[in-house]
C-alpha cells in the first residue's frame, strides 16, 4: 500500500443562496405537511395531500460570490485529507 501524505487535491467550497417568496408564491404555509428543495426547486406537499414545485426565479451562478472560498481543504491522491503549513 502506497500511502502519500502529499496534497494532491485543493478543493474550495462557496456559499450560494436561493430566496422563495412564499407570498408571490401563493403558499399558505399554514396549509403546508412537508417540504424539501433539491436542485433549486422547492417541492411542497399540502395537507390536502396536493403536491407542488416551484422553481427559484433566481439564477443562483449570477449570485454566486467566488471571490473568497468559504472554506479550503487538502487531499492527497486516496482524497483522505491533508493538513498542510501555511
Amino acid at each position: 500500500m502506497n500511502i502519500n501524505r502529499k496534497p494532491k487535491i485543493l478543493e474550495a467550497n462557496y456559499q450560494a443562496t436561493l430566496n422563495f417568496d412564499l407570498e408571490e408564491l401563493g403558499i399558505d404555509w399554514d396549509k403546508v405537511e412537508t417540504y424539501d428543495i433539491k436542485w433549486t426547486t422547492l417541492r411542497v406537499v399540502f395537507k390536502n395531500g396536493k403536491y407542488s414545485e416551484y422553481h427559484s426565479s433566481e439564477d443562483y451562478m449570477d449570485n454566486l460570490d467566488v471571490k473568497w472560498p468559504c472554506s479550503e481543504k487538502f487531499y492527497d491522491g486516496n482524497y483522505d485529507e491533508v493538513t498542510v503549513d501555511e
